[in-house]
């Protein structure tokens, strides 16, 4: 409940101003419960704090890209056949940006750091 009540305060009191997001990175060991707490963050908190809740698997870059593809269809409703990834995620990044609805998205097993600032998008006001 203590690690809950953390992660909550964070993005109601947190916010990058440069951003206009609130990133809160979970470190640890394998199997020590980061996804779990996350997963119960998630369930906790939609419908009450946030409309929107995405999942993408961030192992790699090659896996968040097909979870991008992925929300990109769902998101825009529009054939992404054709897109290249950068203009997909361009295209989530700007939906989200323009969304009034409060998000939260969630990079699971990141490796690297550098592979979720690729795809985070910056400069939205709802989005956590």
């Amino acid at each position: 409940v203590l690690m809950m009540e953390q992660v909550r305060e964070k993005f109601n009191y947190g916010g990058d101003a440069a951003t206009g997001i609130s990133q809160l990175v979970l470190v640890g060991l394998g199997g020590v419960g980061k996804t779990q707490l996350t997963t119960e963050y998630c369930y906790r908190q939609y419908g009450s704090t946030y409309g929107l809740v995405m999942w993408l698997r961030a192992e790699q870059a090659e896996s968040v890209e097909g979870d991008m593809r992925r929300l990109c269809n769902d998101l825009c409703g529009t054939s992404i056949k054709g897109m290249s990834t950068q203009e997909v995620v361009d295209e989530v990044k700007a939906q989200l940006y323009r969304c009034q609805c409060p998000w939260l998205l969630v990079f699971d097993n990141v490796e690297d750091p550098d592979v979720v600032q690729k795809f985070c998008p910056h400069g939205a006001k709802c989005g956590h």
